[in-house]
């Protein structure tokens, strides 16, 4: 290896760069990765002379891609500048220069390249866009008006008995479709439903005959029971038949004399079932005896054998309930079929394809076509792959086919054998898989070592965090022993200790300990450790700075965790208090203390500044309080997602004063600018004129001088001035862009001024960054104030969040607000962990569950008829499967979170005691930590949590249920009483809303004059910049007429059209077209002729047509039906006019034909003082060109004649207004096909009419200089 590559890496590092052969890098938090990865990258450069376009690195998110790509780049760069050795340094260089060519991307833009190339042999639109946002969007909205077209399904109305139909829609059809199937691979619900079948008939006849043996022996051992089973329930065989009948009837091949006997015969099983199941309960709720009860009984075993009967009773009436149910699911199953299928048939048709749609299809291509997978064999050399943990079997298994022999073309996933040996390099940590919502599977992560024949390296030094912060995160996540002295502390230093942690961290191990991540130990007897668990290694830490790389720090061995619990119990002396002694919520209480905390160490601490710090969240519900309380205490922050975006006054200010702007009428937006600073009302002078707007309801504006005629003195100055500004508004709205009225209202109106002089709402002025980052967008996308206004009144819906506005803000230092999602990747000195008590939502009550192997499971009513009946056996193991799921993720979160923290990290959150026991803790617990090994005594000493099923761990290691708190609690009550525990304990108070009071910023309000004072100086000396204006040459044909408002003499109208002869002729125009552009909303007269234009090519150019998603999304079927059939009727037409034989009969002939065009202003050279030439860069496209031969009357000579036809789709037919544009392409196509401009001829073609007009002349006569530069 070069030493400009081995500079700087650990041994684990570097045998990760040279590693040739296929493996797997295990990286954990802070282990250099990134770091690895582009030296790895250099070493194949520069020491296997690989070229950079042979290889394929992939990663998991576009922000990850772009770090990747300059890391990789520098690092070659500074190869490139430092190498001595001519050979390195010219591959290093060659590297650099061929850099553009580096295959640096996410694995879904990976996917997506190979799904275009074979997009035609799947219905699939090649211009797809990804966008899963959209697609469920799609699926939301078809699905309750789906439901109610099948609102008379018996299966329907079973579910309606549990859920709503809006909560049917979503949870069984939309997330079934959006989360479970694609259009690559649908849910197979045949072959689920045969599994399903398949398996419930194994596990009845076991259950059934278990349950006959334990009864047998109950009834037999005490002679006093008084019970019979009075019959038998039905056996596999009448089990089987049973489900046939149902399946059959689906089907529709059973003859209606044939199910009326079958159901008679199926009624009977379920009363037989009903009665069994009942005899079988009576016998289970027998009184159980006590052991010296028993030895009176016959026989022996009694007690366990009723226990047994106890414990089996609940899977009983679980499958009983699946059978019962079964007809229900089979008659559903289609419906869902047919709600797949209808929004399969979506995205073929608009183009829009989620990431599960486009993995899915490129693995799907990889398989079923071998040449595009050859091709893409041959230009991959080697692949990397940054963390891996986040990606699924299936994106596994693509890259198994990307790796495989290059001689291989066998349609099916390659073993190990038949992969390159030098191909693959993965990299991930199984710790930080917390994407499972998005389809992860860090189960393929944990295979993936054997998959490969075993090999997997260990980056075990976390280079990021303190040592005494590693040492804690040992503890905690892992169970190591945390070290007592400074010198057990020096143990974790990496350069000194043993460099494999896998194998040597078992001598650090406490015994029986306590951890976050599951250890071997902590699991149920015979409950085998599971893949979707991740496992922890012992982490080693860095003793050296970037300072002083040669000399050893010392540290202490001290906590830096600190654990901050308020008590949320619900104590009776409250009971008696007023609202404003009361203590405040507990989670408002939680935000009170970190904002307070991180203002005092923002004080005390002059080490750490503002963006030092960064708040975690799990969830956003309850980041405005913390928000909320930053601002009290004027601690700036900032964040990538605004939950709450209309909290607070900027963004409702200026958003109703824009909305009256739009809709006038509106009563609520035209009283809240009243009382806003753009007007300023009292709440008096508010009812005046509110009370003035009603006695006239025929009125179309409301802020009018008659509603204000009733004020007096100042309240109708300031009425009037507000009406002024109001109306100067109205008139700007139709000139400016949005982002340019919002620029007004900010500065030119004042309001910036009103949050600058009062420090408690100064923060809210960046909300101002937020807003014209909203409006410049919409114009963007070529929108309005109606639009902006109505993508505002989108962002009022409080399920929606205002998210991924990466904008520069005024200030730099700031608190981060973020989810732990968000922050993987970064790294903060300080990070707070809030909320660790709170769900994130409500643990798994869907209607429908679904796995891979037995597929989709549903959760209908219990029955009434069987006691303490259970959910569906499937829906049971499924709920019961997704929750370990969760709670390993939950593990994974927690661990995340935590190790985004370099130097301290608080952990925030509360603790409840049960009410009858308040009294008893207060005596007997003095700390925290006696508190909290109390709660811990109370989990392990309850016996149902003790058998509950839905976790693995014995219940003396804790019992997960949801909350990052339960995870932590039998950690910390294992180091009560500890002389150097891992953690600090800190009570956190409860106070009361007047408490909150007297703690506020005072005098933050400082008067307008003081405010003038104190930054008047700063501008009256402040240097004042002049910058010309750098002027915009590119200009567009067909806008330059009414960019330059050339006066135009109409001679026509909308009605009416002068043909050549100078009669009058009657416009036909396309009725529903009109309707269409007129009801639907977004759909303009310029998207309708973009479709238009887009039929007219494809008559040309035999390619397909395609429509931009952004116009399909805006129509139904039906409608998009009407509009395909009107261009094409528009289309024919054209093609059957003579001007379209002509095009159709010419041998050159090109649409849609593209160019640029310079003019120059002669003129300018000639004038005095004039340093630099005027010109236009003109950028157009021709709709139709084409070449035909003439003869030339004079001599009789043939000669190319060259013909412009431009599509209108004008309501006016005016052709004056479009002279200009065709005398620039009669220019630029004469000059492009080297044709005389006498030769050219320029025709317009009205499509809604079939109308041609040969301009030619007019064109000729075009002085199209003067025009451009009229100014000279």
């Amino acid at each position: 290896m070069n030493q400009l590559i081995e500079e700087g890496l650990n041994n684990e590092q570097k045998q990760a760069v040279e590693q040739l052969s296929n493996c797997v890098v295990a990286a954990g938090a802070g282990s250099g990765k990134t770091f690895v990865l582009a030296r790895r990258f250099a070493h194949l450069v520069v020491d296997e002379n690989i070229a950079v376009e042979n290889i394929l690195t992939l990663t998991f998110t576009n922000k990850a891609a772009t770090e990747m790509y300059q890391r990789i780049y520098q690092t070659l760069v500074d190869i490139a500048q430092k190498a001595t050795n001519v050979q390195v340094k010219q591959r290093a260089q060659t590297a650099v220069s061929d850099f553009y060519k580096s295959r640096i991307q996410t694995i879904d833009s990976y996917c997506a390249s190979i799904v275009r190339q074979s997009a035609r042999f799947y219905g699939i639109r090649p211009d797809f866009i990804q966008d899963n946002d959209k697609a469920i969007e799609f699926a939301r909205n078809k699905a309750l008006p789906f439901i109610l077209e099948h609102r008379k399904s018996e299966a329907l109305k079973q579910l309606l008995q549990k859920k709503s139909l809006e909560q049917i829609a979503e949870e069984l059809f939309v997330e079934s479709y959006a989360y479970h199937s694609n259009i690559g691979k649908p849910i197979d619900f045949d072959r689920y439903l045969q599994t399903q079948i398949n398996q419930i008939e194994q596990s009845w006849t076991k259950s059934v005959s278990k349950v006959m043996d334990l009864t047998r022996h109950i009834l037999s051992c005490n002679p006093k029971l008084d019970f019979q089973l009075t019959c038998t329930p039905p056996d596999k065989q009448e089990l089987h038949a049973y489900f046939s009948v149902y399946q059959n009837t689906s089907k529709q091949s059973v003859s209606k004399a044939d199910l009326n006997d079958q159901s008679k015969a199926i009624e009977q099983m379920k009363k037989d079932l009903f009665v069994w199941i009942n005899d079988v309960y009576k016998i289970k709720k027998t009184k159980l005896p006590t052991e010296k009860a028993e030895e009176k009984l016959e026989g022996e075993g009694y007690r366990q054998q009723l226990l047994d009967l106890r414990d089996l009773y609940p899977t009983l009436s679980a499958m009983i309930s699946y059978i019962l149910n079964f007809e229900y699911l089979v008659e559903l199953v289609p419906v869902i079929k047919e709600f797949h299928t209808l929004c399969d048939i979506e995205k073929r048709a608009t183009g829009v394809l989620t990431f599960s749609d486009i993995s899915s299809l490129a693995l799907q291509t990889l398989l079923e076509h071998p040449e595009i997978r050859y091709t893409e064999k041959q230009s991959i050399q080697k692949i990397m792959i940054d963390e891996f943990q986040d990606n699924n079997k299936e994106q596994r298994d693509m890259l198994f086919l990307l790796a495989e022999n290059e001689q291989r073309m066998d349609k099916s996933i390659p073993q190990a054998a038949e992969l390159c040996p030098q191909k693959l390099f993965f990299v991930g940590d199984e710790k930080q898989s917390i994407y499972r919502f998005r389809g992860a599977d860090v189960s393929v992560f944990r295979q993936l070592k054997d998959d490969l024949g075993g090999k997997e390296i260990y980056l075990g030094t976390n280079y990021r965090s303190h040592p005494s912060l590693i040492a804690g995160f040992n503890t905690i996540f892992g169970g190591y022993k945390y070290p007592q002295t400074d010198d057990e502390l020096d143990f974790l230093d990496s350069t000194t200790s043993d460099s494999d942690s896998l194998s040597s961290d078992k001598t650090d191990k406490v015994s029986n300990a306590c951890s976050v991540f599951l250890q071997s130990h902590q699991l149920k007897e015979d409950v085998q450790f599971p893949l979707f668990e991740a496992t922890y290694a012992r982490v080693k830490a860095n003793f050296y700075t970037r300072e002083n790389p040669t000399v050893k720090q010392k540290y202490k061995a001290q906590s830096r965790i600190h654990v901050c619990l308020c008590d949320d119990s619900k104590k009776s002396e409250y009971d008696d208090l007023s609202d404003m002694d009361k203590p405040i919520s507990k989670d408002e209480t939680l935000a009170i203390f970190t904002a307070q905390k991180i203002r005092d160490m923002l004080n005390e601490k002059k080490e750490y500044k503002a963006s030092d710090f960064a708040i975690l969240f799990r969830s956003l519900s309850k980041q405005f309080l913390y928000e909320k309380h930053l601002r009290r205490l004027n601690v700036p922050y900032v964040t990538e997602t605004i939950k709450d975006f209309f909290g607070d006054a900027p963004v409702n200010d200026i958003y109703n004063l824009l909305r009256i702007v739009v809709y006038p009428q509106d009563a609520k937006a035209f009283g809240a600018v009243l009382r806003s600073p753009f007007v300023k009302l009292s709440v008096a002078g508010l009812a005046t004129c509110l009370v003035a707007t009603k006695e006239d309801t025929t009125k179309e504006i409301l802020y009018t001088s008659q509603n204000g005629s009733n004020l007096l003195g100042e309240e109708r100055e300031k009425y009037y001035e507000g009406l002024e500004r109001y109306q100067t508004l109205c008139a700007q709205a139709h000139e400016l862009s949005c982002a340019d009225l919002l620029s007004k209202l900010w500065y030119n109106e004042g309001y910036r001024f009103e949050c600058s002089w009062n420090l408690d709402v100064s923060l809210f002025a960046e909300l101002y960054d937020y807003l014209f980052e909203l409006a410049r967008l919409v114009d963007q996308e070529g929108g309005g104030l109606s639009e902006f206004i109505d993508k505002l009144d989108d962002l009022k819906d409080p399920k929606k969040k205002l998210e991924g506005m990466d904008i520069p803000l005024e200030r730099q230092g700031a608190v981060k607000l973020m989810t732990i999602h968000k922050s993987k990747g970064l790294e903060f000195p300080v990070v707070f962990l809030g909320g660790i008590s709170n769900t994130a939502r409500a643990v798994n009550d869907s209607i429908a569950y679904f796995n891979k192997e037995t597929g989709l499971s549903l959760n209908f009513p219990k029955s009434k008829d069987i006691p303490e009946c259970e959910s569906n056996w499937f829906y049971t193991s499924m709920k019961q499967l997704e929750t370990q799921k969760d709670q390993a993720e939950l593990r994974r979160l927690l661990y995340v979170a935590a190790t985004r923290a370099e130097k301290e990290l608080y952990i925030i959150g509360d603790y409840s005691i049960p009410v009858k026991e308040i009294d008893t803790v207060a005596k007997s617990c003095k700390t925290l930590g006696e508190v909290l090994c109390y709660l811990m005594g109370n989990v392990v000493n309850d016996p149902k949590k003790a058998k509950d099923n839905n976790y693995l761990t014995k219940i003396e290691y804790g019992y997960p249920n949801g909350k990052m708190f339960s995870l932590l609690l039998p950690v910390f009550a294992q180091f009560e009483g500890e002389k150097n525990p891992p953690f600090i304990f800190e009570e956190i108070p409860r106070i009361s809303r007047n408490q909150l009071q007297e703690t506020s910023c005072k005098n933050t309000v400082i008067s307008i004059q003081e405010a003038k004072e104190k930054i008047g100086s700063f501008y009256k000396n402040a240097q004042v910049i002049e910058t010309s204006l750098v002027p915009n040459l590119y200009r567009n044909p067909s806008h330059l007429q009414e960019e330059l408002k050339i006066e135009q003499n109409l001679r026509s109208s909308q009605f009416n059209f002068q043909n050549e002869n100078g009669a009058q002729e009657k416009v036909s125009l396309y009725p529903e077209i009109e309707a269409l552009i007129n009801t639907v909303e977004g759909f303009e007269y310029t998207d309708f002729g973009t479709i238009a234009h887009a039929y007219v090519e494809s008559a040309f150019t035999g390619n397909p047509v395609l429509i931009s998603p952004k116009i399909v999304t805006l129509l139904t079927s039906k409608q998009l039906n009407t509009i395909e059939k009107a261009a094409k009727k528009m289309t024919q037409t054209f093609v059957d006019s003579e001007l379209g034989k002509s095009a159709k009969q010419a041998k050159w002939v090109e649409s849609e034909y593209a160019f640029k065009m310079i003019i120059k202003n002669k003129e300018s050279d000639k004038q005095e003082g004039s340093n630099q030439k005027q010109k236009v860069i003109l950028n157009g496209t021709i709709d139709l060109l084409f070449e035909e031969a003439q003869i030339i009357a004079a001599s009789g000579n043939k000669s190319k004649k060259l013909v412009i036809v431009d599509f209108k789709t004008d309501q006016i037919e005016n052709p004056e207004q479009h002279y200009l544009q065709l005398a620039l392409y009669r220019r630029a196509g004469a000059k492009m096909r080297n044709i005389a401009p006498e030769n050219t001829e320029c025709w317009l073609y009205y499509l809604r009419t079939g109308h041609t007009v040969n301009i030619s002349k007019e064109c000729a006569k075009v002085n199209i200089e003067k025009l451009l530069f009229k100014t000279v």
